[in-house]
């Protein structure tokens, strides 16, 4: 997974844990269970316990491949290993996350195989997804990846990017940006996370404020698990958004 300062490690598998809790509280209700990448997502993947018996939901990936952010300590992806940990069937998204072009993510759609695929991840019933916060850890390495020249960054930068989810971004109110990072990534859309019956976002430390609160403004999440400071840290600044 992702790799955090030291200092983080202890909150962020905080994090994993409840996650592992909730997840674990609502298995009997899982049929389709959709995945994201992410340090947060790694730490409840490297927490969750192997079960005793197999599973009964289908685990699916929301998002492509992002190498540097969707290691499990183990070797291969984290839907791997948390497929392997619960002992069921996992559908692959042979893709990558972000792609440098337009093009390039067009001529992957085109693909019947990643159709498919991204077809299936918009039926999940339940969505475990990371939280990003623009400028952050994870959301510097997105937007590195997407080689965006110097025309498309100012047009990117000047729309505001507060949060990210599955690698989509959003600005302070939760609204989806367009063009040009938009058409760079391959995976669920934040208008078909919003869909899903149950989204849970998961993310740690403070840093992640604003991500936060854009992501929950999207209204595409409907649990969030974050450690203590964080929550106190959102509330509060949700409050000082709203006077």
């Amino acid at each position: 997974a992702e790799s955090i300062p030291a200092p983080l490690v202890a909150v962020a598998n905080v994090v994993g844990k409840l996650g592992v809790a909730f997840f674990l509280e609502r298995l009997d209700l899982m049929k389709r269970v959709g995945l994201s990448w992410g340090s947060t997502i790694g730490r409840l993947v490297s927490e969750f316990p192997t079960l005793d018996e197999p599973a009964k939901f289908t685990l699916l990936p929301l998002v492509g491949g992002l190498p540097t952010h969707d290691t499990a300590s183990a070797g291969g992806t984290l839907i791997q290993a948390l497929g392997q940990k619960c002992g069921v069937d996992v559908i692959r998204l042979i893709a990558p996350a972000i792609v440098e072009s337009p093009e390039t993510c067009a001529a992957f759609k085109r693909e019947s195989g990643i159709q498919a695929a991204l077809a299936a991840a918009a039926t999940v019933d339940h969505a475990f997804v990371g939280i990003g916060s623009y400028g952050v850890r994870t959301s510097l390495s997105i937007v590195a990846s997407m080689k965006l020249t110097p025309e498309e960054m100012a047009a990117f930068t000047s729309a505001k990017p507060a949060g990210d989810v599955c690698g989509r971004f959003v600005d302070d109110e939760g609204r989806p940006l367009g063009l040009p990072t938009s058409e760079r990534v391959i995976g669920i859309t934040i208008d078909e996370l919003r869909q899903v019956p149950m989204g849970v976002g998961l993310a740690a430390e403070l840093d992640k404020v604003r991500g936060v609160l854009a992501t929950l403004r999207t209204g595409a999440i409907d649990a969030v698990i974050l450690d203590r400071e964080l929550a106190r840290a959102v509330l509060t600044q949700n409050q000082r958004d709203r006077r």
